[in-house]
């Protein structure tokens, strides 16, 4: 668990998040990808408490585009 109280299942590189994980917010909110030195890369399924889903492409963690309802269609090995 992390000190914002969020929960990361995934690997660990020098205390950061690195490869594939799963990370749960206090809110319920589920963010699901890549992760390297802790920044979000790539791809990522993002499902609200609602079970509302959005696909995110982030780039050094910030967002590359809109955010697109539903499941991502683009393959990805970190998506379930």
């Amino acid at each position: 668990m992390s000190v914002d109280g969020d929960i990361f299942k995934g690997t660990f590189l020098n205390n950061m998040k690195t490869g594939c994980g799963t990370n749960k917010k206090t809110d319920g909110t589920i963010q699901q990808g890549l992760w390297r030195e802790n920044k979000k890369q790539g791809l990522f399924q993002t499902t609200y408490s609602n079970g509302t889903k959005f696909c995110v492409n982030y780039v050094d963690d910030k967002e590359d585009g809109e955010p697109r309802e539903g499941k991502c269609t683009r393959p990805n090995n970190c998506i379930e």
